[in-house]
């Protein structure tokens, strides 16, 4: 995504945009940015689906020194403000990176869901893509707030490499606070569904899983950037790599996925399986980002699901499998 030069876009529910100089009136099949928001007693909710015919973005780091990166790559930020509280701000690469800014500081967050995905190619301007989705949970906890406390804030949309952007509602300065509407559905500004059904965080927005009501922000059309081939990674489907890249100059990141550990005590064979070595100390170098308990087993769906999405964000690019065990576990 390349947005028109020289311009700052503000969007409207209508198919214009303000800016200071002039007026861009969205043509017939232009580009647009849906955003949903919704709220239970445990998350914040928003799902988005940004058009974009050529999708650009490198980070998939989640730390806080992310962040600068992340802001560079076509993203999505959320800035919030609960009460009246410090600021937040939530930032989604289209590559996948996380980053998380507590009163405009960089700070690290690891309990947030979010699932990025990408309809098209990456960084290639020989082809022209579709949209990439996002789907994020936000914890109550992370805005210091609860599901009744009001809520002020505006969404912005940068595309890779320029200064410009677009920022919902029309008048919200994502950098002042005092300049974000409530989000009650008045004015413009959107307003948060109840959720009764929590959705699937996948980066997959699927029928009937988000609430109707959604908020149509138009975006320039995109212009062509040097093309630069890289994987293929339509939504909902494993990348495959692509056939014009060079093999020689592919550097893939590898690391050792353990199959033998377990956590939970309940289970009645080996309870501590790979997580407390025999002196009784913690058998990890680094510590589970979740702590350890009954969630952390080789023996569960979830705990993998975690644990490879981790690595895939860490920019690893395959995992070798490391199973340990006795009788048939050593078999396998």
């Amino acid at each position: 995504m390349k947005f028109h030069p020289l311009l700052t876009f503000r969007a409207l529910f209508a198919l214009t945009i303000s800016t200071v100089a002039s007026t861009y009136v969205a043509a017939q099949g232009a580009q647009s940015a849906s955003i949903r928001l919704a709220k239970d007693p445990d998350y914040l909710y928003c799902s988005v689906k940004i058009e974009d015919a050529h999708i650009q973005g490198l980070s998939k780091g989640i730390s806080p020194q992310s962040l600068p990166n992340i802001l560079a790559d076509d993203s999505f930020s959320l800035h919030i403000s609960a009460d009246g509280k410090k600021a937040v701000e939530f930032t989604f690469s289209a590559a996948g990176g996380f980053g998380y800014a507590l009163d405009g500081i960089p700070a690290p967050l690891f309990t947030l869901r979010y699932g990025v995905t990408v309809d098209g190619t990456l960084n290639n301007s020989a082809d022209t893509d579709n949209a990439w989705f996002l789907e994020a949970a936000i914890p109550w906890a992370a805005l210091n707030a609860t599901a009744a406390s009001p809520l002020r804030g505006c969404v912005q949309i940068r595309a890779k490499n320029s200064a410009d952007s677009v920022v919902f509602p029309l008048g919200s300065n994502p950098a002042l606070a005092t300049t974000w509407p409530l989000f009650d559905g008045t004015n413009g500004a959107p307003n948060l569904q109840i959720k009764t059904v929590k959705p699937t965080i996948d980066g997959q927005i699927s029928p009937n899983e988000w609430p109707e009501t959604l908020y149509s922000v138009p975006l320039p059309v995109s212009t062509n950037i040097p093309a630069t081939p890289v994987t293929k990674n339509t939504a909902g489907v494993a990348p495959q790599l692509d056939s014009t890249r060079n093999p020689l100059t592919v550097k893939w990141v590898g690391a050792k996925y353990l199959f033998s550990t377990n956590a939970d005590l309940l289970k009645p064979s080996s309870p501590t399986r790979g997580v407390i070595a025999r002196d009784g100390s913690i058998a990890f170098t680094d510590q589970p980002m979740l702590g350890l308990g009954p969630w952390y087993s080789s023996d569960r769906v979830d705990h993998h699901r975690r644990e490879l999405n981790g690595m895939q964000r860490a920019g690893i690019d395959v995992a070798f499998t490391v199973i340990n065990g006795t009788g048939a576990a050593a078999a396998l």
